[in-house]
């Protein structure tokens, strides 16, 4: 090879070699950039995966805190409804068995047994006799209340209490002073006041009672008399009956409302034992709901059974103790929600203050609200001028109201009740309106019809005996 050649060739392999070294340089600075942006997309994306995995941290943070809370909440609540629940059936697991040694020993026992215990323990105190025949008197009561400006019975609830009562004659006695005497004319056996509202002038020469609840479970029947009364007062000179203004009808006739013939009863059953304040008579109370039970009567739930109370706070059916055919009247034979008669004739406070009230006045006429059946009870045995004064008045009852006259002779209903005392002992007319349909507390749904049927019976029973 040439020298010329040779050089050439040389300087061609260090050109190449330069050209190498040059693209090596320019690769590794390529592979340099390529890397750094491979590494800044890499750092870019850890940056996005730990804020994501951040924020599903955070979201998993407050969703557990979200769960914890909804716990506690929901234990929270578990535990107060365990506590309410547990408090309520202790306290009714309490009445059953917070009974005296008497009512156990009446809850194992025969029936006379039962009867003998149970009266013992609801032996009236001497002070409750005394203030049972304590007399006719004014009847005393003050309320800090307001009168409401319209209507003063509401009738938006079949549960009319005691106490509703009272605060309602108050108000009525307020506002139509003029037209009624309030009485009180007995005290029950824990202590409520049996009360007597007449409207009429003194002068009057008859008197006409209607009473209401005698049958604790009734108690909607103490409402309609309310009702009754409010609305002959509201229409005393504007509304007519028979061409005659309600006050012309009562000149010579005086309607005795008794609009809570049984109160202690009517406190039983719409509250319970509880409503009883004297001790004794609570206890008695409890032996008689354990022999009931025992024998298979009344519903072994005890806030059902009181419910369906009858009787007085004696555990007397006050419809089975008046002094007409009582000793032939068998009903139940201990102390009981119902259908018994007592110790003894008129052996109740109740019923010795309405033979009283009878005895204080011209008794011509007795009506007796109970309820259920819309029947309309007469004919209890008498026969001459006395059962035809009777059917007039059934009759007059049964047209006003549609209810279905009955027999009480024919359908062998017990004696020893109120209308049978005063049609058989006492020779005046009188009859039991049965109101409602269904078992008795009646509901308040009841009432539109219950009103419209007996509306006018007031304004018609005092037409029926003014002339």
């Amino acid at each position: 090879m040439s020298e010329e050649k040779k050089f050439t060739y040389l300087e061609e392999l260090e050109a190449s070699e330069k050209m190498d070294a040059s693209y090596d340089a320019a690769h590794e600075k390529f592979d340099e950039k390529r890397e750094k942006a491979r590494e800044k997309r890499r750092q870019a994306m850890r940056a996005e995966r730990r804020r994501k995995a951040r924020k599903r941290q955070i979201l998993i943070a407050y969703s557990l805190r979200a769960a914890i809370a909804a716990v506690f909440i929901l234990a929270a609540v578990f535990v107060i409804r365990f506590a309410v629940g547990f408090s309520k059936k202790a306290q009714a697991k309490n009445q059953e068995v917070t009974v005296s040694a008497a009512a156990n020993q009446a809850a194992e026992n025969t029936p006379a047994a039962v009867s003998s215990t149970v009266s013992s323990a609801v032996t009236l105190s001497a002070s409750s006799e005394a203030a049972g025949s304590s007399g006719i008197t004014d009847w005393t009561y003050t309320s800090s209340d307001t009168a409401p400006s319209g209507d003063i019975v509401a009738t938006d609830n079949a549960v009319y209490t005691y106490d509703q009562m009272e605060k309602d004659l108050y108000f009525l006695e307020q506002r139509y002073s003029d037209k009624i005497k309030i009485k009180k004319f007995g005290t029950t056996a824990d202590s409520r006041d049996l009360l007597d509202v007449v409207v009429g002038p003194d002068s009057a020469t008859k008197d006409v009672i209607i009473q209401y609840s005698m049958h604790g479970r009734e108690y909607i029947n103490s409402l309609l008399g309310m009702k009754q009364l409010e609305e002959y007062l509201k229409g005393w000179d504007s509304s007519e009956y028979g061409g005659n203004k309600y006050s012309e009808l009562v000149q010579d006739v005086r309607l005795h409302i008794i609009p809570m013939m049984n109160p202690d009863g009517v406190s039983i059953s719409e509250s319970g034992v509880d409503a009883i304040r004297d001790a004794s008579l609570k206890s008695g109370l409890m032996a008689c709901y354990q022999s009931d039970v025992s024998l298979g009567k009344g519903d072994p739930q005890i806030n059902a059974y009181w419910k369906t109370w009858k009787a007085n706070a004696r555990c007397v059916d006050l419809n089975r103790n008046f002094d007409c055919g009582w000793e032939g009247t068998v009903g139940t034979t201990q102390p009981s929600c119902s259908r018994y008669k007592g110790e003894s004739p008129a052996s109740e406070n109740e019923v010795k203050a309405l033979v009283a009230l009878k005895d204080s006045i011209n008794c011509v006429c007795e009506i007796a609200y109970h309820s259920e059946g819309q029947k309309v009870y007469w004919d209890y045995g008498s026969t001459g001028s006395v059962k035809e004064a009777d059917q007039t008045l059934a009759t007059t009852v049964a047209g006003l109201t549609g209810y279905t006259m009955e027999s009480t002779v024919s359908s062998a209903q017990e004696t020893a009740g109120c209308s049978d005392y005063f049609v058989l002992v006492c020779g005046i007319p009188a009859v039991t309106i049965e109101t409602g349909t269904g078992d008795c507390p009646l509901a308040i749904d009841q009432w539109a019809t219950i009103w419209s049927q007996n509306t006018q019976v007031l304004p018609a029973i005092a037409q029926m005996f003014s002339s």
